[in-house]
């Protein structure tokens, strides 16, 4: 895969419904009026309800979070694992901005198995990925933090 990092270990953590994926991209990339970085792109549709070793990620100011598990696309509210769909994130991402997806222009791919997103800038052009805290308020400094420019940056940050 192409945005594989040297020491980067793929691991299962959950079992998500099977045949989903490409489609659901598709209707969310639509959604969004926003293209995915190929990586992500890949990641959702090859690791999803996989996590990494390592697995802590290292951000500004000391703090640290886990990275992990990888979101999947096309979850409806009757799959048993519905939280970690991409559709289930986004659902969150709405109502604790108070905005749609479509206004925030932020794809979630994976949780930090708390309260925290890893998503996808698509408004930026150069598409970085942001770690978006749901312990503070969305207008709070904390609730959004860059942690990397591209997926390989942020896998190479992992420890």
């Amino acid at each position: 895969m192409s945005f594989m990092t040297e020491g980067i270990v793929w691991e299962h953590y959950i079992d998500l419904p099977s045949g989903l994926g490409e489609q659901a991209l598709a209707q969310i990339e639509g959604r969004l009026s926003g293209t995915l970085p190929e990586a992500i792109r890949e990641v959702v549709l090859t690791r999803a309800g996989q996590v990494t070793t390592p697995e802590v990620l290292r951000m500004a100011h000391g703090r640290e979070t886990s990275f992990g598990p990888i979101l999947y696309a096309g979850g409806t509210k009757s799959h048993d694992r519905y939280s970690y769909s991409v559709e289930a994130e986004i659902s969150h991402l709405e109502c604790w901005s108070g905005q749609r997806i479509e206004d925030l222009k932020l794809f979630p791919f994976a949780t930090n198995t708390a309260r925290g997103h890893f998503c996808v800038e698509l408004d930026n052009p150069v598409k970085p990925i942001v770690f978006v805290d749901f312990d503070y308020d969305p207008e709070e400094i904390g609730a959004v933090w860059h942690v990397a420019d591209d997926f390989a940056s942020l896998l190479s940050r992992l420890s």
